[in-house]
């Protein structure tokens, strides 16, 4: 009986035993469990959501800058060139500090690499897009008075061309009454001599002046238009017509009977053929438009260039994101099942 009851005992010690064991082994696995756990949301709400937030504030100032960059190339004056461009450099500075966040965290340095590479790229784009609109601007403002000396000029020259031509009107008028006359007195010699004076001489001159006269309206049209002139063709066909028409008004001033106008007319194209150097200045402002347009694509080719870097980044966040939940849920489901072992152990 003694040695049943010793067996006993000890067949419950064991039991006990081995119960705790069990307890022990499950508590044990429920503390690594939950630690993995606490591990895991720790890496997802430390390091996997603060560093895609980051990536996406990349994205999202990205395309502020694309805003901004259309601003700078719009730019009407100085002003909104230094207030674009200074809204540029604040939105380039966020996205270099989110980059300088995301380099904390665990992405690929590749990546980030390419992404700090990227910025710069962007930066130095920017700079030559801010200087060519800066040279825009000064090329605008030169073109702008030269027109507005040569348009001065060429009204000047407008009205002294319309009132030669309006006193030979009046001379010619003044010589056909006169041949009226002498047909009513009957002086055929004297209407045939005059009759060659109105021919060779009145019609001939008021032609000249006439052609003077629309020239000079030609070159008042020419000056008015390359003020808005974008293509490089009409610019130069425009200078080539405006000095050919110079050329031809200043054998037509040689006409005027007036020495002090024609002095005047003279003097007058010589400063609109000095000014000529205006259609220089359009085409400059053409070539910088092209630069400027080139630039513009650059920039906007390069912004792609970083989303697509910044979205490979978000990409990597959220593969990485997933892996960690994936490796939580695959724990759990192990430590579930184990613990489900142990508890049909103890039964």
């Amino acid at each position: 009986m003694l040695l049943d009851k010793v067996s006993i005992a000890r067949k419950l010690l064991y039991s006990f035993i081995a119960m705790a064991m069990l307890v022990l082994i499950s508590s044990l696995i429920g503390m690594l469990g939950f630690s993995f756990v606490a591990k895991t949301e720790r890496n997802v709400v430390n390091t996997a959501i603060p560093s895609m937030l980051e990536a996406r504030e990349v994205a999202e100032n990205s395309a502020k800058v694309i805003a901004s960059v259309q601003l700078l190339s719009n730019a009407k004056d100085e002003q909104d060139r230094k207030r674009a461009g200074q809204l540029l450099l604040e939105q380039l500075e966020d996205i270099l500090t989110s980059i300088e966040s995301l380099g904390v965290s665990s992405f690929n340095p590749v990546l980030l690499e390419t992404l700090e590479s990227d910025i710069q790229t962007i930066i130095d784009t920017l700079a030559e897009l801010g200087m060519a609109v800066e040279s825009k601007l000064l090329i605008a403002n030169v073109l702008d008075q030269r027109v507005i000396e040569m348009r001065e000029l060429a009204t000047e020259l407008e009205q002294l061309t319309r009132t030669q031509v309006l006193n030979t009107n009046t001379i010619t008028v003044a010589n056909v009454t006169h041949i009226y006359r002498l047909v009513a007195e009957n002086r055929s010699e004297a209407v045939l001599q005059a009759l060659d004076g109105l021919v060779e001489v009145d019609l001939d001159l008021g032609e000249r002046l006439h052609e003077l006269h629309l020239l000079s309206y030609q070159l008042l049209n020419h000056i008015e238009e390359v003020r808005t002139l974008k293509d490089v063709d009409r610019i130069q066909t425009i200078q080539s017509d405006f000095n050919s028409q110079l050329v031809v008004m200043q054998r037509r001033v040689k006409a005027v009977e007036d020495p002090v106008r024609s002095q005047q007319m003279g003097q007058l194209l010589v400063q609109l053929q000095l000014g000529a150097s205006m259609f220089d200045v359009a085409l400059k402002r053409y070539e910088n438009q092209q630069q400027s347009q080139a630039l513009m694509q650059d920039t906007l080719t390069q912004l792609s260039k970083l989303n697509t870097t910044v979205n490979q980044l978000v990409d990597e966040s959220n593969v990485t994101t997933n892996l960690a939940v994936n490796e939580l849920k695959s724990t759990l489901d192990q430590a579930q099942l184990l613990l489900i072992v142990l508890t049909l152990l103890g039964w």
